[in-house]
């Protein structure tokens, strides 16, 4: 197997599995492939970098309620930020680079509403709902074994801290805000989302 490559194609410290074989992270492979192809054709382009869509909280991602009525995120997110959007703020943030393709035309845009690690996504949530959120770690293997599709590929995207290294791929609230003054704060989105996400 290839060695892993973030979203911009740059190399990754491979992911190994209990027998040493390395892995990669599809999810971000694929992006540097297609964004490579395009430079190498030499295309008009803005680069525009999704975070982990808060949305996801809502479905595949959602908190277990615990018997206290608490719930808990767990997943292998270790303990570094890692950017989040919500749809509704990407949308005109987006609208707006096609507004201004003059401006943008050429660069790399990654959106987010906040970098959080896990443990501050959870408060947030918290203080969003009125209710008690708490992240549990998760060992990637674990997650992996979910079963249901794309549960392997999702396990290495999070383990590999999903953008945690902004030298690889950046994820700016500024610059989003900049976009779409409207950007929320994840405490803000959770209180909007709160029947979803309990």
């Amino acid at each position: 197997m290839q060695e892993g490559k973030l979203a911009v194609d740059k190399p990754l410290e491979p992911l190994q599995d209990k027998d040493g074989e390395k892995w990669i992270v599809p999810h971000f492979d694929g992006k540097g492939v297609v964004q490579a192809y395009m430079e190498e054709l030499k295309l008009p382009a803005t680069f525009v970098r999704y975070s982990m869509y808060l949305e996801n909280f809502l479905g595949g991602l959602k908190a277990r309620k615990q018997e206290d009525g608490s719930y808990v995120l767990a997943m292998p997110m270790a303990d570094k930020p890692t950017g989040v959007i919500a749809v509704d703020d990407a949308g005109p943030a987006v609208a707006a680079i096609f507004d201004h393709r003059d401006e943008y035309m050429g660069k790399t845009i990654g959106l987010a509403n906040e970098n959080l690690t896990m443990a501050e996504m959870a408060a947030a949530f918290s203080e969003g709902t009125g209710e008690k959120f708490a992240y549990a770690p998760l060992p990637m293997e674990v997650f992996a074994g979910f079963g249901f599709p794309g549960a392997d590929d999702l396990a290495r995207m999070m383990a590999a801290l999903y953008c945690a290294d902004p030298k690889y791929c950046p994820r700016s609230p500024e610059e989003t805000k900049k976009l779409n003054p409207a950007l929320r704060s994840v405490k803000d989105w959770a209180a909007a989302n709160k029947a979803g996400l309990v």
